[in-house]
């Protein structure tokens, strides 16, 4: 499990039962945390190992504020549930408007705010961008008021 890395350290533990709960409390919340993630593949929720290692700090995180592992699946169910909503349009969006899309690093930054309360820059960036380009008026882009601005303004009024 890579929290006994010597001798020492495995004496500790059998002589020390408080370590020993604490790491299986701890593997136990990691668990359920981990399963409502791979509950959501479908959705896109990846859990390569890179992924599973993030899951693991956060799952941590959670059992160091109290969380119990009934509170820390339920967290996971809804949290999962949204990122896997947000995901594929935030990395369709990021195709556009970004580079091309990384959807591990969208995801551990939405996963990240869901979470742990962080916000998620790239997110906001990509909703403002999208709102902007569809507040866009039609016509042509520079044209001046005397050629007749966009190509909505200008009457057909006598053309023929």
């Amino acid at each position: 499990m890579g929290y006994i890395a010597s001798k020492e350290g495995l004496q500790d533990f059998y002589l020390d039962s408080k370590i020993g709960k604490e790491q299986l409390e701890l593997n136990r919340n990691t668990g359920a945390f981990v399963a409502e993630a791979i509950r959501r593949s479908a959705t896109g929720i990846s859990t390569t190992p890179g992924q599973i290692e993030g899951m693991k700090a956060i799952a941590a995180t959670l059992t160091e504020k109290g969380y119990s592992e009934a509170q820390i699946a339920q967290l996971a169910s809804t949290g999962f549930e949204e990122i896997g909503k947000s995901l594929e349009p935030l990395t369709k969006l990021e195709n556009i408007y970004g580079v091309k899309a990384d959807q591990d690093a969208i995801q551990k930054q939405l996963q990240a705010e869901e979470f742990l309360g962080t916000a998620s820059e790239l997110r906001a960036r990509r909703k403002q961008q999208e709102e902007l380009s569809f507040k866009k008026k039609s016509g042509t882009i520079g044209a001046s008021r005397a050629s007749g601005g966009s190509l909505g303004t200008r009457s057909t009024l006598g053309a023929i």
